[in-house]
């Protein structure tokens, strides 16, 4: 990581959040691998080349983590750069069992943090538009539906004006 990337320093009841270290990476790609194979009921990871070459694809950006006490990734999220001031959030997960408990929220707050700290002006992102609660979650976080294609929904959050 890059010394100028922001370390959030948020800690929470049951989660602390920081950013990745290539350390992590195999545990965060689990975890996204995971909750692929739950939504998705059948996963293929060589369907996901992102996730086969995660140090590669990842290892430059910002991946913000959600450590348990005991030192297990719980919950990740991903911003890559999109164009210029404007980052996408990715392969945003969470622990099955970790769900409804405030810790995508902890981590998507996190985010935005490192999207302001990198002077970005928007973030977008986009969910498969069956993912009721993936859906619900974003629009609740303030994020705008853009457009849908593909089967997916398209989201901007709009960081200038917040």
């Amino acid at each position: 990581m890059s010394s100028d990337v922001a370390r959030p320093a948020l800690s929470y009841v049951d989660v602390s959040l920081d950013l990745a270290t290539p350390n992590d990476f195999s545990e965060v790609r689990a975890l996204i691998e995971n909750g692929l194979a739950r939504r998705l009921r059948e996963f293929d990871s060589t369907r996901n080349g992102d996730l086969v070459e995660f140090a590669r694809t990842y290892g430059a950006v910002p991946i913000v983590v959600a450590k348990s006490r005991e030192g297990a990734i719980v919950g990740c999220g991903i911003l890559i750069d999109e164009a210029p001031g404007v980052v996408r959030i990715v392969r945003m997960s969470v622990a099955h069992d970790r769900r409804r408990h405030g810790v995508g929220s902890r981590v998507l707050t996190a985010l935005i943090a490192q999207a302001r700290t990198r002077g970005c002006r928007e973030i977008v992102l986009e969910t498969t538009a069956d993912w009721d609660s993936a859906v619900a979650f974003y629009r609740a976080h303030g994020f705008v539906e853009t457009h849908r294609a593909d089967g997916d929904i398209h989201f901007r959050y709009a960081l200038s004006t917040r």
